[in-house]
């Protein structure tokens, strides 16, 4: 029997579809734990496929380290003493691969193509082989507690987390084999880029060994990873007294992700704007077209000369002195890799986490290639003409896909990126039934950005009208799409090109609707986007093409940022501050992308055999002990910032009754509000007028309810109807319209919505009327 191990149970489904047709489906298991595999007869054998949902092994400090205290942690970095041990949260996956394995004489690992998915193949075969430990050696293994106890257990406290994975012998430190070494070493691996039926069969006709180098890669990002994400985390945890739910998280790659953030933020505080002048020019054609016209000096950095120049610009009519286009042509974009599918999907409003999920399912579905790829150069091997054939099919790019497919020859763009793994994302299916919300949109995306690297370049008419107001010269620009080339599939995610100028001709007068002054400021240098920070993640080596997006959605699930540009909270800026401040006079700062591209090539030589593992854990460790030796010796100020930003970021305003300051607190069950906690300096007392025995508190005990999701930023400003201060709500992961509202439920400005909530179908006030 042949087994073949997959990534998720999606895949294992397809393939099976694809290479056996008739599938018998079986389960594993009970409830949401339960697992599927999937039997079949592939060229006269039977086979079966199942699917793994993702790592089932995990890297575990042992139990001496469960408490988190600063003592232990000088010994987590020297002394690690790191297990690769079965997850006990995929129990049920791994019971389910042990009982389908059992018989197979050929195992064939067809995860996802990549450092991850080769990794989770030699997890299956250590797991199949007998080699997966089931707890750390260092552990003293669990006893089974008796049926009374159990029970008893069961009624005093919630169920323990889950256990290490049993295979019936509870003494043992490995699980048993279930395969023979034999049949395990001589493995293959498939690989394929896409769950098509041509390229799954090619992939299954040619099959490979496992890429041990590249697991071993990955394997000791895990380590890496896991010791510094634990060292650093505790640490400033602790010495902010951050316990909890409201533990520091600090990780090897999400610090430097949030110092980018951050350095663009403080950059921003410390710009100082300078002034300046520009005065415009409202112009009516004789066809009546109107348009604007800017003064040829540009900006004018004295407000006395820029007046001086309006004075001189009055006039009724204007005369054209001048009238050029210029053609320019604009080259067609380069495929899709990771990076440019999730800065092209942040653009069209989806953030970076959920455009992965959208494409990761749509993969699944058969309908694109894989998703996480470096590589923007389509192979030879890529029959372009057969896709172009497939998205005829496709209602909305019907016709181009019809044109370009009759053609005989097809010159694709190509990028600078250019890998053997997999191909750019492209579309390899059309979809049988409508799709909606992030899948419809990402899959328009990849579906007009392969269009366009396969159509010509477009060619645009830049325009130039030079007139004159008196004596004073003006400039007007514009541009029209003289030929369409790619934007006839890309125009919906580019800027418009379509500002056309009217026609003149020297000599013309034109008639003058209005001259203006704008008195204005430079700016600072914008926040990034989220497209933009992941290229810029890119550009400097933070991460890979698989975890940047979950990075970014992990600062703002810590509430280190916010919205969308990219903005950073007190918080994430005390912690950059606090690393400035260890760091100052360290050789590479830990907190700094240097570093992390240092460690992330190591992890590509690694790939490539160059290096081995146990060097670069090792080097990893001496830069992590002399981080946390500089950062012991910042404590208090580590302190003093971290709790500054959180009452900073906490503190919505002044109480309306007292002047004390309304901050955000949660109550015993967790849900946040907003209370009143007195002037800074005020000592606790207890309200007059309080029954005997009420405690001392600081404030006068105004409280206000607060929306439950999303992050909360004071605007500083003040209701106009019911005098308390206003605030604005975003959305997690800088998604939708942020909402504005002030504290006061009963302030007459929420009459609106609440006529509108009692009007909906299924309330109570829709009901009683």
């Amino acid at each position: 029997m042949r087994l073949i191990v997959t990534e998720k149970d999606s895949a294992a489904q397809k393939i099976a579809q694809i290479l056996g047709g008739r599938v018998e489906v079986k389960e594993h298991g009970r409830g949401r734990q339960r697992v599927k595999s999937y039997a079949f007869d592939w060229d006269g054998a039977p086979a079966v496929s199942v699917g793994l949902r993702g790592h089932v092994m995990e890297t575990i400090f042992p139990n001496t380290y469960r408490r988190w205290s600063l003592k232990y942690l000088d010994r987590m970095i020297k002394e690690p003493d790191l297990a690769w041990v079965v997850d006990g949260g995929s129990a049920s996956t791994v019971a389910a691969l042990r009982s389908v394995a059992k018989g197979a004489t050929e195992i064939i690992v067809a995860t996802d193509y990549d450092r991850e998915g080769e990794l989770i193949g030699e997890e299956a075969l250590r797991i199949l082989r007998g080699d997966a430990l089931r707890r750390h050696p260092h552990d003293k293994p669990e006893k089974p507690a008796r049926a009374g106890a159990k029970k008893a257990a069961g009624r005093a406290r919630p169920a323990p987390a889950p256990p290490p994975v049993s295979d019936g012998d509870d003494g043992a430190l490995h699980l048993k084999a279930v395969v023979p070494p034999a049949v395990v070493d001589r493995h293959h691996r498939a690989r394929y880029s896409a769950l098509t039926p041509a390229e799954v069969k090619r992939a299954f006709a040619k099959l490979d060994t496992l890429d041990f180098k590249l697991a071993d890669a990955a394997h000791t990002r895990q380590d890496i990873d896991l010791i510094w994400g634990a060292v650093l985390t505790r640490f400033m945890s602790l010495a902010s007294y951050r316990y909890g739910a409201d533990y520091l998280s600090i990780g090897r790659v999400q610090t430097p992700t949030l110092r980018l953030v951050v350095d663009r933020e403080l950059e921003r505080r410390a710009f100082v704007p300078v002034p300046y002048w520009e005065i415009k020019a409202e112009l009516e054609a004789g066809g009546g077209e109107r348009f604007t016209v800017e003064h040829a000096h540009g900006r004018f950095a004295a407000a006395a000369e820029a007046e001086t120049a309006l004075a001189a610009a009055q006039t009724e009519s204007a005369e054209v002195t001048a009238y050029a286009t210029t053609p320019r042509s604009l080259a067609p974009p380069a495929p899709f890799n990771t990076t440019a599918l999730m800065s092209a999907a942040s653009g069209a409003g989806i953030a970076p986490s959920r455009a992965m999920k959208a494409a990761e399912s749509l993969y699944l579905d058969g309908l694109i290639s894989y998703p996480r790829t470096d590589n923007t150069v389509y192979p030879s091997s890529l029959d372009l003409h057969g896709v172009l054939r497939t998205l005829a099919g496709h209602r909305p790019v019907s016709p181009i896909a019809a044109e370009l497919a009759d053609q005989a020859t097809l010159k694709p763009t190509r990028g600078k990126k250019r890998t053997t793994d997999h191909p750019p994302v492209y579309p390899v299916g059309v979809p049988k039934t409508e799709l909606r919300g992030d899948q419809a949109r990402v899959y328009d995306l990849v579906v007009r950005r392969f269009l366009a690297t396969l159509l010509p370049a477009a060619v645009i008419e830049s325009q130039r009208l030079d007139v004159r107001l008196n004596s004073e010269p003006f400039v007007g620009r514009g541009s029209r799409v003289a030929k369409p080339g790619f934007l006839r599939a890309w125009q919906p995610y580019t800027a418009d090109r379509e500002r056309p100028l009217p026609q003149a001709a020297v000599g013309d007068v034109l008639t003058v609707l209005g001259v203006r002054l704008d008195a204005k400021e430079t700016q600072p240098p914008s926040r990034y986007g989220q497209g933009p920070l992941i290229e810029k993640m890119e550009e400097l080596d933070l991460g890979t093409k698989a975890t940047r997006a979950d990075i970014i959605q992990h600062l703002y699930d810590r509430h280190y940022v916010r919205d969308n540009p990219v903005e950073p909270t007190e918080l994430g800026i005390a912690v950059i501050r606090a690393f400035d401040a260890a760091m100052a006079d360290a050789p590479l700062d830990i907190s700094s992308p240097a570093m992390t591209a240092r460690l992330e090539d190591e992890m590509d030589r690694i790939a490539l055999g160059d290096l081995r593992s146990d060097s670069v854990v090792s080097d990893s460790q001496e830069m992590l002990a002399q981080a946390h030796k500089l950062l012991e010796g910042h404590v208090d100020e580590i302190r003093t910032e971290i709790k500054g930003a959180v009452r900073e970021d906490m503190t919505l305003g002044v109480c309306a009754n007292c002047g004390g300051e309304l901050r955000i607190l949660r109550g015993k069950t967790g849900k946040r509000f907003a209370a009143c906690v007195g002037k800074e300096g005020e000592e606790p007392r207890v309200p007059e007028g309080a029954p005997e025995g009420t405690r001392p508190r600081r404030g006068c005990g105004q409280t206000f309810p607060l929306p439950q999701r999303g992050a909360i930023i004071a605007k500083g400003t003040i209701c106009p109807q019911c005098g308390w201060p206003e605030i604005t709500v975003l959305n997690s992961g800088g998604r939708g319209r942020p909402w504005q509202l002030c504290l006061d439920p009963d302030c007459p400005t929420k009459e609106k919505y609440k006529k509108r909530a009692t009007q909906r179908p299924g309330s109570r006030g829709a009901a009683s009327s």
